[in-house]
């Protein structure tokens, strides 16, 4: 099977895609309230028969001549819609384009404002200004956003500052401010709870706040140094199992990228209060080429996720990295894999511009307009 996906970068030359991820258990103890257990075991690895192909040439979202600033650094500035067959690319200023679920309303985040636009009003060009605008509030930047993913909440966002304030809001309505001291938030994949991490601990709680518990995160990180700050960088529940974790380390003003971090419920558990057993697999080898000056330090989030759910596989990226960019994860009943292509030749080849050292990923999205009957925007 042929999948294509679609990725957004700035600068570059051509590069390889590099080795699947490697995973490496480590033991650790996770508290869920009163519940301890350590759960522990080899990750397995799968070969899958999966090609990747190049589709078409390169799309400067530059004017002719003019060069990329090196102060814009969007955290993802891609979003592809699979019910219209349209891509939504970043203006300069602009830090994160979202879809709704429905793929009816765009979030544009620049600055310290959230402003929303109708897909279809963009898509025939009748209206392009925005409908509604959210001020976050002028003392803080927009680190995140995330559209809540239940059917019933499609007009429900979370929004994290870069000052860590953690909000949620919906269309219609001022957002309201839930925590405070957050590095890190994500909805649950279908949009019932929400994961946010505070210091060295997660917290999962229902959408409204009104219930939570607590996971405990271990006294030092697999694969990190001792005696330098560790705090988390991006969250996202892949599914109702398994939320990957991204986290990064602080050391005279320079941030080290450290391996992400897999964590599972044991057997068919799912990460709610009743569970009773987690694990915790680091991935090492992710990204083999990380260049941390590309993007300045408190820039994050620099983990990009994308789930393919029909085949239950997961692209990981790294904002920071010059060379095989992509990790293949996936998802299963037991847990979670890593994944490697049966043939080299099958890898995933992204054309870039110019030299490697100087590119920085901007966004991730998958296009799976060619699996997908498209509607007309004008009869949806």
């Amino acid at each position: 099977m042929a999948i294509e996906n679609l990725f957004g970068s700035s600068l570059g030359d051509d590069y390889d895609c590099g080795h699947a991820a490697e995973l490496q258990v480590h033991h650790i103890a996770i508290s869920l309230g009163e519940f301890v257990k350590v759960y522990g075991g080899e990750a397995p690895e799968e070969n899958v028969d999966i090609a990747f192909k190049a589709i078409g040439g390169g799309v400067s979202l530059l004017s002719p001549g003019a060069k990329a600033s090196s102060d814009y650094h969007p955290a993802r500035a891609l979003s592809v819609s699979n019910r219209f067959g349209l891509t939504f690319f970043a203006k300069p200023a602009v830090s994160i384009v979202e879809l709704s679920k429905d793929e009816l309303t765009l979030a544009v985040c620049a600055g310290f404002a959230v402003r929303f636009y109708g897909v279809l009003s963009l898509a025939l060009k009748t209206d392009t200004r925005p409908f509604e605008i959210r001020d976050i509030g002028n003392d803080a930047l927009i680190k995140d956003f995330q559209w809540c993913s239940l059917d019933q909440d499609k007009n429900k966002y979370l929004v994290l500052t870069s000052t860590g304030k953690l909000l949620v809001g919906k269309i219609g309505e001022e957002p309201t401010s839930m925590k405070e001291n957050v590095s890190a938030a994500c909805w649950s994949q279908f949009g019932k709870q929400i994961m946010y991490a505070t210091s060295m601990k997660l917290t999962i709680a229902s959408s409204d706040f009104a219930k939570s518990f607590i996971i405990n995160f271990p006294v030092e990180f697999p694969g990190c140094e001792e005696g330098l700050e560790t705090h988390v960088d991006a969250l996202r529940w892949i599914s109702p199992q398994n939320i990957v974790i991204s986290y990064v380390q602080s050391e005279d003003d320079e941030e080290i990228a450290c391996p992400l971090l897999v964590l599972s419920a044991s057997g068919r558990q799912q990460l709610v209060e009743a569970c009773t057993e987690c694990s915790a697999l680091a991935v090492t080898r992710r990204f083999p080429a990380i260049e941390a000056s590309i993007i300045p330090p408190m820039n994050s989030p620099y983990m990009l996720v994308q789930n393919l759910e029909p085949w239950k596989i997961v692209f990981t990226t790294c904002r920071r990295s010059i060379d095989a960019h992509v990790g293949l994860l996936g998802w299963r009943s037991e847990g979670v894999c890593s994944l490697d292509l049966s043939d080299d030749l099958w890898r995933a080849d992204i054309p870039m511009f110019d030299s490697s050292s100087d590119n920085a990923l901007t966004g991730l999205a998958i296009d799976q307009t060619s699996l997908l009957k498209q509607p007309d925007p004008r009869n949806p």
